[in-house]
């Protein structure tokens, strides 16, 4: 575990991972400039970039959510990079005078490091969309939908390493997009699963439609599901409710690696292996407090942050969550499980 603080002292809004490098994202003097920098204090490199015309960094608080970081290209001096404020996904370029943010998208439902590129699902040019990003700044649109309520990126298989997406609109339906190319929907699905709240999206072979299933948080919050059409099994069963829970969308290794990571309320913190059906890592945070439901809707102080994956890049996998205490405000540190 490590620490990551801002050197201004700023708040954090989104964090990358390059390798063994976090950059960050934070706020400034001016509420209308950002800053892109390091926390490693051998590399003090900053740069700045304004929002678009309305936007407004939110107000951060210890519950706020850390949106990720992606470098879609790498030109020393003058990167892109795509991140999120707000709801709205930004695309900016590192450039000694700040220059203003490209907003691609708005109400953000779910994002992920697809191979050389950045795959998002919210709303841009007046549609639903499933778009990418690419290396070269080149945008590719796979899908339009209707109105999205939540969404989830996925993974599966050695060979082609094949993107899945699972996307919930009106009613209790969820649209399962298997993504092997521009605009084609043929082999789209729609699966009613019952049982719990849907957490996530994966396939356990190469080939086949069929094996492209949904991770669930079961009813009682203490079991994590593999749901199928034709059958479904618990994988983790835990002893307190699991009140935070995330799905690792996407790997670069090109194996079946998705890895499910929870926090449970006593304080229990997995990582489990959905290839291997091992926990690869398992911490005790005694003096964690976590809270929920009607305690949770009633307090005035830091509430653990939203359990997330930022990032999916080699060699390993960053498991990323705010773990405070209501007598540590940090808005300017977060802590990395490794």
């Amino acid at each position: 575990s490590r620490s990551i603080s801002a050197r201004t002292g700023e708040s954090i809004l989104a964090v990358g991972r390059l390798g063994r490098q976090y950059p960050i994202v934070t706020t400034t003097d001016d509420p209308e400039i950002l800053a892109l920098t390091w926390p490693d204090d051998r590399d003090t490199t900053t740069y700045q970039f304004g929002l678009p015309e309305g936007l407004q960094p939110p107000q951060i608080r210890d519950d706020s959510l850390i949106w990720p970081l992606f470098r879609c290209n790498y030109v020393v001096g003058s990167s892109t990079w795509l991140t999120v404020v707000d709801g709205v996904l930004l695309q900016f370029k590192e450039a000694s005078e700040p220059e203003v943010a490209v907003p691609l998208g708005t109400s953000l439902a779910a994002i992920a490091l697809w191979g050389s590129g950045v795959a998002w699902i919210g709303h841009g040019a007046g549609k639903w969309r499933l778009e990418t990003v690419n290396d070269a700044s080149v945008q590719t649109l796979y899908r339009t939908f209707d109105p999205v309520t939540v969404a989830y990126f996925g993974t599966s298989g050695h060979a082609g390493r094949r993107k899945l997406a699972a996307i919930k609109q009106n009613g209790p339906s969820w649209r399962i997009c298997n993504i092997t190319a521009s605009a084609d929907s043929a082999n789209d699905r729609t699966l009613n699963p019952t049982g719990g709240d849907v957490v996530g999206v994966f396939g356990t072979m190469v080939s086949a439609e069929q094996d492209i299933g949904l991770v669930l948080l079961g009813d009682g919050r203490r079991t994590i599901k593999l749901w199928f059409p034709d059958k479904c099994s618990d994988i983790v069963t835990e002893e307190s409710d699991i009140v935070q829970i995330a799905v690792n969308p996407y790997t670069q290794s090109g194996a079946i690696n998705s890895n499910v990571a929870y926090l449970t309320e006593s304080g229990r913190f997995v990582v489990y292996s959905l290839q291997h059906c091992t926990r690869l890592l398992d911490l005790r945070l005694h003096d964690l407090r976590v809270e929920h439901g009607a305690d949770a809707d009633n307090r005035t102080d830091a509430d653990p942050q939203r359990l997330q994956f930022p990032d999916t890049g080699p060699p390993t996998q960053t498991h990323l969550t705010r773990l405070l205490r209501p007598s540590e405000p940090t808005r300017g540190q977060i802590d990395v499980n490794e």
